[in-house]
């Protein structure tokens, strides 16, 4: 069926071919009618929209790339800031170590605590 498809449009090409040639008002016209005249339109079209659709590709690759690129520059600028951030919250997590002997600390507060309220209990009189 391509076969036959491709000898069609030689045949076309030929048979325009020859009709403008032969020069005149009936120029691309086969027999008066007007219908022949446009021929050679749809084989103008067949014949450049492969180049059309080649370059709508290469802008849509070429979009595409773009954004990938864009897309791996912000990734590596978020890896560097998060190996900055991982060594902070290392530094903070030395720096925030419980202190030593804290819990004695705690209950020796508790207990002055507990003494000072007694003594305003006996100097108040309640």
């Amino acid at each position: 069926m391509l076969q036959k498809i491709d000898t069609n449009r030689t045949h076309t090409l030929r048979a325009i071919h020859r009709r403008a040639s032969q020069g005149g008002a009936d120029a691309g016209r086969r027999n008066g009618s007007v219908r022949g005249r446009w021929r050679v339109y749809p084989l103008m079209a067949g014949a450049t929209q492969w180049q059309i659709g080649i370059a709508i590709g290469i802008v849509v690759v070429a979009i595409a790339a773009i954004i990938v690129i864009a897309i791996v520059v912000l990734a590596m600028r978020i890896a560097k800031q998060a190996a900055t951030a991982e060594g902070a919250v290392e530094v903070l997590r030395q720096q925030t170590t419980e202190l030593e002997g804290i819990g004695r600390i705690n209950d020796s507060g508790v207990r002055i605590l507990h003494s000072a309220r007694a003594l305003r209990k006996v100097a108040v009189g309640k």
